[in-house]
């Protein structure tokens, strides 16, 4: 019955707060009844409330379950993709615990992002601010990892220098390396960008294709 009521009226009531505030204490109360339906009717609330109001929703909601003696993320099932949507698209993501991002992230960017799906986006008030969100959540930057100084790497002192007792040929032979890895050095760094320079955008239509 909470999903039917919600669904139905929701965005007759998104011009108010206090139409927020009913809907949060039926999805709070909800968890009694039906931790399944509550998680749908939670997704559902995240789709046509305008962000400004679904944020502060979806995290009171999310708050309050978390301290009931029956709460698991577990608890509604099949309907757990619908609970981290709710969470990503309202910028609620650090509630989800890790092991339902660990289960859910690829039905929820599947759902969301695969135009071949039923998508849900139909429904969705600010479409490209949630799908912001979500994105950010479930398919964050590629990183590099901290910059680390390199430590001195040892070589031959120069010539004319303390301890220049390198025969001529081993000098010759150990500089020729050298050079050799400064310049292999650096065609591998031109060929890493050249394959992320193409890599990428690849990566960003195929996330970003039927939004």
């Amino acid at each position: 019955m909470l999903e039917r009521y919600h669904l139905s009226v929701a965005k007759d009531l998104i011009g108010g707060r206090l139409a927020t505030d009913e809907v949060q204490r039926h999805l709070i109360m909800s968890w009694f009844e039906n931790p399944h339906s509550a998680m749908k009717c939670l997704e559902s609330a995240a789709l046509v409330y305008p962000l400004m109001f679904a944020g502060k929703l979806v995290d009171t909601v999310v708050t309050t379950w978390k301290v009931l003696p029956n709460y698991s993320w577990q608890a509604g099932e099949d309907a757990d993709h619908c609970y981290l949507a709710a969470l990503c698209l309202t910028g609620n993501v650090n509630l989800a615990e890790q092991d339902l991002l660990a289960k859910c992230t690829q039905t929820v960017l599947k759902l969301y992002m695969d135009k071949s799906q039923l998508s849900p986006l139909i429904d969705m008030c600010d479409k490209d601010s949630k799908m912001k969100l979500l994105i950010d959540a479930l398919m964050p930057p590629l990183s590099l990892g901290p910059v680390l100084a390199s430590s001195p790497k040892p070589g031959i002192p120069k010539k004319g220098t303390e301890n220049d007792n390198y025969p001529l040929e081993l000098r010759s032979y150990i500089e020729e390396l050298e050079e050799w890895s400064k310049a292999n050095k650096k065609e591998a760094t031109q060929d890493a960008l050249a394959f992320w320079s193409l890599k990428l955008p690849a990566i960003i239509v195929a996330a970003t294709t039927g939004l």
